[in-house]
């Protein structure tokens, strides 16, 4: 498979959305992927190919639980999970959580937010025009959280082919479940 720009835009969005886990010996990581969770597999859609980097047993929250790349407009949806015990810290909103997904985008043209709901629990969609490496892209993040996790789900189009399959991101969001 080639390396295209939107896998590349990709990993460098998963890297900013890690969670910031650091291993110390045999120290766990200050932030773990949840498990606790199902979603739908968008890889038996012939259409959408697996770029998941990690195995279903790492921790590693600098990848993507789930990244999957459309071989028609090489779209990326993807699904990361963190998950941080609460000591006394004090709570990131929802906005906040979407501001870091969005810190390699520049050029922001266009933004919109609207709360929602998944799960029963609170969550904020946000849509976003602007550039990333000097290449203009259309996103739509969703963040929620769940008592210690935090979910985001990314879709990353260009401006011309977002709406061609944004209708696989939304089924994907909404077949998520919490065990």
């Amino acid at each position: 498979m080639k390396v295209n720009f939107f896998l590349l835009v990709f990993l460098g969005v998963a890297v900013s959305i890690s969670g910031c886990g650091l291993l110390i010996g045999n120290v766990k990581p200050l932030s773990q992927k949840s498990n606790n969770y199902d979603v739908m597999n968008l890889s038996k859609n012939s259409n959408w190919i697996d770029i998941s980097e990690n195995s279903e047993s790492s921790d590693d929250t600098s990848l993507s639980d789930f990244a999957y790349q459309s071989s028609e407009t090489e779209s990326v949806i993807a699904l990361n999970s963190a998950c941080r015990e609460q000591k006394n810290r004090s709570e990131k909103s929802l906005k906040e959580f979407t501001d870091l997904l969005l810190l390699g985008v520049s050029k922001v043209s266009e933004r919109t937010e609207r709360p929602m709901t998944i799960e029963n629990l609170d969550a904020l969609e946000t849509n976003i025009i602007g550039q990333v490496d000097s290449r203009t892209v259309k996103m739509q993040t969703i963040v929620l959280k769940s008592k210690s996790c935090v979910f985001d789900f990314l879709y990353l189009s260009t401006p011309a082919n977002f709406s061609k399959e944004h209708s696989v991101f939304s089924s994907f969001v909404a077949s998520f479940r919490l065990d």
